[in-house]
């Protein structure tokens, strides 16, 4: 199908199979069209395109002539002179898509350039099947390896970005926007999280039609609620509550040498000198894995998982396993993929996490999830055709 037969396409006069085919289409095409127009932009900016209608630079023309925002500008010459700097990457856009040739420019600065040269190859071979966020993950884990001292300095900038608006409309509502560093976001997002869920199974429970309302909505409920725990916090108390977050660090990182794990669970990589000041005054808890971060069967069988055991799955599973799903540990449940009632033991071989949509459609027959000879989860639709995952970061 050519360019046009492919706008034309009424999408409501397509069948279920054929909507995804042509969705995909469409998302394909839209990757080819930005990566050239990054290739026009670069070979324009260089010659200075812009002069000739008297802008002084290539963004200001972008924002008059493209329909872009600033940065949308400044980011589209940015990063079609990476492109044009760095050739491989360009040719590698057809098969890892332009979102993750971006990101993995994205992790270009003064103190990695050399690293980077190195390692680009590499790189573009291990982000082709992943999915944007862990590239996003992937590339910021790179950085830390390669530029351990500049790690430090992107946190202690991170930190000084900080900031939190809250605004009162005339009409009484308040707007609050703001960013926080890593470690921050981590403790506020798993606050948010947990309190969410809370207030999400309560809902559930509600027999008076109340129950409804948005995950947004639920967010801006925690907030509140997270602020009214802190206020009835007694101050003079000896052991005042603190937020928990999990930090999962390597013993060389805490040994203060290169090459370990160290990130805020859901949140990503955090500089090493961070969390070593968070094991200062934290509950450590050991999982103890080994070669490719495969956690270490505890030796346990009770019908119900254990703490240890939840902990070492939410390592593992870093939430629902289902592709795309992305629901987070706290809102998941363990599953045995044996059923206890059919002699399935409650090991970590036989256990996965699963959110309670997923874990119902599973039990409901409608979602096939099952361990392959190699150890991979294998999804199944209700027709026994199997859903193809994205490989999960390590």
């Amino acid at each position: 199908m050519d360019l046009s037969e492919l706008l034309n396409v009424d999408p409501a006069s397509l069948s279920g199979a054929a909507l995804s085919e042509h969705l995909g289409a469409l998302l394909e095409l839209r990757s080819q069209v930005e990566a050239a127009v990054l290739g026009a932009v670069g070979e324009w900016d260089a010659r200075q395109g812009w002069a000739a209608d008297a802008f002084v630079n290539g963004p200001s023309w972008l924002v008059h002539n493209g329909s872009m925002s600033w940065g949308e500008a400044r980011a589209a010459v940015r990063d079609a002179h990476r492109l044009r700097e760095h050739p491989v990457t360009a040719a590698a856009i057809p098969e890892v898509g332009m979102r993750r040739a971006r990101l993995v420019l994205g992790g270009i600065n003064d103190r990695t350039t050399e690293a980077f040269a190195a390692d680009e190859e590499m790189l573009l071979e291990q982000v082709g099947t992943l999915s944007v966020d862990h590239v996003a993950r992937l590339v910021r884990w790179w950085m830390a390896q390669v530029d351990a001292d500049g790690a430090e300095d992107r946190a202690a900038k991170a930190h000084d970005r900080r900031r939190v608006h809250l605004s009162t409309g005339l009409d009484g509502v308040g707007h609050l926007d703001g960013s926080l560093d890593p470690e921050a976001t981590g403790i506020v997002k798993r606050a948010l999280e947990s309190i969410s869920e809370e207030l999400y199974r309560a809902e559930q429970g509600c027999a008076d039609g109340s129950a409804g309302t948005t995950a947004a909505q639920r967010r801006a409920d925690a907030l509140v609620e997270m602020a009214r725990r802190a206020m009835a916090t007694d101050p003079k108390s000896s052991t005042p509550a603190k937020p928990l977050i999990f930090a999962v660090v390597d013993l060389e990182v805490l040994e203060g040498r290169a090459g370990g794990r160290c990130e805020v669970d859901g949140v990503g990589p955090i500089a090493p000198e961070t969390a070593r000041r968070l094991a200062c005054d934290a509950n450590v808890a050991r999982v103890i894995t080994q070669g490719g971060s495969t956690v270490l069967d505890l030796g346990l069988s009770t019908p119900t998982p254990n703490r240890a055991q939840r902990r070492a799955l939410r390592i593992r599973d870093r939430g629902c396993v289902v592709p795309g799903c992305g629901r987070p540990p706290e809102w998941c449940e363990a599953h045995h993929l044996q059923p206890v009632g059919a002699q399935g033991p409650t090991d970590l071989a036989n256990l996965c996490l699963l959110c309670s949509r997923h874990h119902h459609m599973h039990h409901a027959g409608t979602l096939g999830i099952a361990r392959g000879p190699d150890g991979q989860l294998i999804f199944t639709r209700a027709n026994g055709t199997e859903i193809n995952p994205l490989p999960r970061a390590a």
